[in-house]
């Protein structure tokens, strides 16, 4: 496993899907016949997690609790934190850092579904590689997310949804670093929109050199923030 422990960030206020999370969050949304963060915990059960952090807000974490854990109690190791300030992903490696200890980070965005073998394959090298590690998915529309921008064919740099086009290559919602890093993440300064951007801390180990990417191929993913988003997720389960 490489010791690694996951962290699943389901903070935010989910304004783009509003009135659906005004009274509940985003993540505890249904997904066709289950609420969206058991995508994420069943996912991670596959890849052989035991120890997971789950980072919300105050309002809704009793909720989590009561949703979650009588489906994964036996499953997982399961823990909560609340994000008190909507401060960004990149915060969650300052309050996760306890939860860690001394051990590998799997940071896995809440809303973001992945489907496929080859996610399964890039994720345990990822888990088992000596660097950090970032995947990455071919999109015909990349600009809406953070797009790799390459260099003599090696990545080399991530600019979130650019005005004009520089890859196909995104970044979806799924990291994987090495603790010695995450130290790193004391460089970060707040963004105009004041949040610690995971973009900024990705970028801060590409130029290091410290990244190893892997690109996947056939897979299917959803990154469910939109009401067109949760549509699609919810059509295309609703065939399997």
């Amino acid at each position: 496993m490489g010791n690694y422990k996951a962290v699943l960030m389901c903070g935010g206020k989910g304004t783009r899907l509003h009135p659906l999370t005004i009274t509940t969050n985003k993540h505890l949304l249904p997904i066709y016949n289950k609420p969206m963060i058991y995508y994420s915990l069943e996912m991670l059960c596959k890849l052989q997690f035991t120890d997971v952090l789950i980072i919300t807000n105050k309002e809704f974490i009793n909720k989590f609790k009561m949703v979650i854990e009588s489906k994964f109690k036996k499953k997982l190791n399961l823990c909560y934190k609340i994000q008190r300030r909507p401060l960004g992903i990149a915060d969650s490696i300052r309050i996760s850092k306890n939860f860690l200890g001394n051990s590998n980070l799997c940071l896995l965005l809440g809303d973001n579904i992945f489907i496929g073998k080859d996610f399964y394959e890039s994720a345990f090298k990822a888990i088992n590689n000596e660097k950090s590690c970032l995947l990455s998915l071919k999109l015909s529309n990349p600009n809406s997310f953070g797009v790799l921008q390459f260099k003599n064919d090696e990545p080399f740099k991530i600019i979130e949804k650019p005005r004009k086009f520089v890859s196909n290559y995104i970044i979806p919602g799924i990291y994987f670093y090495k603790n010695k890093h995450l130290v790193f993440s004391k460089n970060l300064h707040q963004s105009k929109r004041g949040e610690l951007e995971i973009t900024d801390f990705n970028n801060i180990l590409l130029k290091k050199k410290l990244i190893k990417l892997y690109k996947m191929k056939k897979i299917t993913w959803f990154d469910v923030g939109s009401f067109e988003s949760l549509f699609q997720a919810n059509s295309y389960f609703a065939k399997k």
